[in-house]
């Protein structure tokens, strides 16, 4: 058996990565939904067992996956393209590491936009009622309602947003610029 050191280091890289994105994900969610709501802390919510809020909360966290996914999808695409073709090279696993954690970081914000926006236009489509303050009563209906414009809104976008960030940010060339 043979250990292929590059491919080691090309998929280590990757690991460490979705790991950080994950992290940074959760975190972003936490913030996002947090001051979506109009609420200081949802994890109080969610610990206090208001379940709407878990909902919600949870419907944002996938939807921040969904479209994460394609952003990485397309930086790990740049990552084989460069480093697997390629022996192994630190300025080009450097410049390939950035582009993806900034291509990475770009998704995470305009995701983060998007779930705000999906929320805004729902609360604007239910005139007289408060959609975040009987999330905050525990009104799961209305959590799942909102939970659902968010991840259709995520899913229409993600494959649209990774074409949009690589026309923002193309990938590093084979000189590592």
């Amino acid at each position: 058996m043979h250990l292929n050191l590059h491919l080691l280091m090309v998929g280590s890289a990757k690991v460490l990565l979705s790991l950080a994105v994950g992290m940074g994900l959760a975190f972003a969610a936490f913030l996002v939904v947090g001051r979506f709501l109009r609420w200081r802390d949802i994890r109080e919510e969610v610990l206090r067992g208001n379940v709407a809020a878990g909902v919600l909360f949870a419907a944002s966290l996938i939807a921040l996956g969904l479209l994460i996914q394609h952003s990485l999808m397309a930086s790990f695409a740049a990552f084989d393209a460069l480093l697997l073709v390629n022996a192994f090279d630190w300025p080009l696993f450097v410049s390939a590491s950035y582009y993806a954690v900034v291509h990475t970081a770009l998704a995470l914000g305009v995701g983060a936009v998007a779930i705000t926006s999906a929320g805004i236009l729902f609360d604007l489509a239910t005139p007289n009622v408060d959609d975040f303050e009987e999330v905050h009563k525990g009104n799961v209906a209305i959590a799942i309602a909102i939970g659902s414009v968010i991840l259709v809104l995520a899913i229409v976008l993600a494959p649209a947003l990774s074409t949009l960030l690589d026309g923002i940010l193309p990938s590093p060339s084979q000189s590592g610029t």
